[in-house]
């Protein structure tokens, strides 16, 4: 029985291997303009570095070990850059004050639109992120909700173009139904299947596959004026100019 489960776990092992190699080369197939490849490609090697030496030592090999790698998360966040528009970043982290004006950081797994949107990316299952939402998670362990909170804060503190970013959350593994809502009502748009919650069944069979697709297209009704047009706007409003009608058609 120990040297079957040991020979399933080898096999786990040699298919996690496999897919760090092929997530390895499908982050360097990526733009490296964009800012923070290099460092997603680093925590692929060092997944793939920590596999390889659990193969040298495959005689102690546990079944935790083999469940510990963050190789889920890496995928997401990999093919979140690789189906994104216009990603500019990966792992990017900003400063920002907390609700207590306490300096805090965050890092954002993915900054797509140009800079418009935030994307934070999860690996964790979908009955795990709503026990945790529901406060039966591990001691001091925050929920999603929370976690999204912080970036909408810290994005409104650093908006691009005038704008604070957008925040979207990708579900790799799912978002249950309860908690979709819950997210949604704080302004997030979510991409990940939406699933039944914990003992429930699912009261539509909708997804949210396509939300990526359905986020605004950001315009601003004010316009942004340099000095010089300031000058002018002002002499012209204050000489009462501003009811001068041309004659000529420019």
């Amino acid at each position: 029985m120990a040297n079957e489960m040991t020979g399933s776990l080898r096999e786990q092992l040699s298919r996690r291997i496999e897919k760090a190699h092929e997530l390895l080369e499908r982050c360097r197939n990526l733009d490296k303009a964009v800012e923070g490849i290099s460092k997603l490609e680093r925590k692929i090697v060092a997944e793939l570095k920590f596999l390889q030496s659990l193969v040298c030592d495959s005689g102690s090999l546990r079944s935790a070990q083999v469940k510990s790698t963050n190789l889920a998360f890496l995928e997401a966040v990999l093919l979140s850059a690789e189906q994104e528009k216009d990603v500019i970043a990966v792992f990017k982290p900003f400063c920002f004050l907390g609700f207590d004006l306490e300096e805090l950081i965050v890092v954002v797994d993915v900054i797509a639109d140009g800079g418009y949107c935030w994307i934070k990316v999860t690996a964790r299952n979908a009955s795990a992120l709503h026990l945790t939402w529901q406060g039966e998670g591990d001691f001091g362990e925050k929920d999603i909700l929370h976690q999204i909170k912080m970036l909408q804060n810290a994005s409104n503190q650093h908006p691009w173009n005038f704008i604070p970013p957008q925040v979207m959350l990708f579900c790799y593994n799912g978002v249950t139904e309860s908690l979709a809502k819950a997210l949604s009502n704080c302004g997030i748009n979510i991409k990940g299947t939406i699933l039944a919650d914990p003992g429930k069944e699912l009261l539509s069979s909708d997804d949210c596959e396509t939300f990526a697709q359905d986020r605004p297209h950001y315009k601003h009704n004010c316009v942004n004026l340099d000095i010089t047009t300031m000058i002018a706007l002002v002499s012209s409003l204050t000489n009462g100019g501003c009811g001068y009608f041309f004659k000529d058609t420019f």
